[in-house]
């Protein structure tokens, strides 16, 4: 997310999975929703889920299907909730 945040490229939405290496899953969707970025997290465990869901992001369970990662990602840009962003 640093790397976007370093250029000009737009950014819609964020797709995160909540297991990154050296990152906290949750700290990094936070800082997203702190951008105002609409946030799409996926994680196979219930209390991710919940996070997520309590947080205001759309959760998607592992595993999925590629219909479910896009129904979320539509309902996360389509919320109003955030509107899309730079990510700077």
């Amino acid at each position: 997310m640093r790397d976007f945040q370093r250029t000009d490229d737009r950014v819609d939405a964020i797709v995160l999975d909540a297991v990154t290496p050296a990152e906290n899953g949750g700290s990094l969707a936070r800082h997203a929703k702190d951008l105002r970025l609409p946030v799409v997290m996926i994680s196979g465990s219930h209390d991710i889920m919940s996070f997520a869901a309590e947080d205001g992001l759309q959760p998607v369970r592992k595993s999925f299907r590629a219909e479910e990662l896009y129904a979320a990602l539509d309902k996360a840009l389509s919320s109003g909730e955030f509107g899309q962003r730079r990510a700077s």
